[in-house]
């Protein structure tokens, strides 16, 4: 059971939990901001004909 579902969470647990998921908003935005490289299929099995 999630600690909001208990209705027991503490104030310290709240503040670690928002501080972890900026962290990690951060790191995502981080990576989507970096070029990526794709693989495109335009023919085959699964490609556009």
């Amino acid at each position: 059971m999630s600690h909001m579902a208990s209705g027991k969470t503490s104030p310290q647990i709240l503040i670690q939990e928002n501080a972890e998921l900026r962290e990690a908003i951060k790191r995502m935005n981080a990576r989507l901001d970096e070029p990526f490289v794709t693989v495109n299929t335009v023919t085959g099995d699964l490609g556009i004909n």
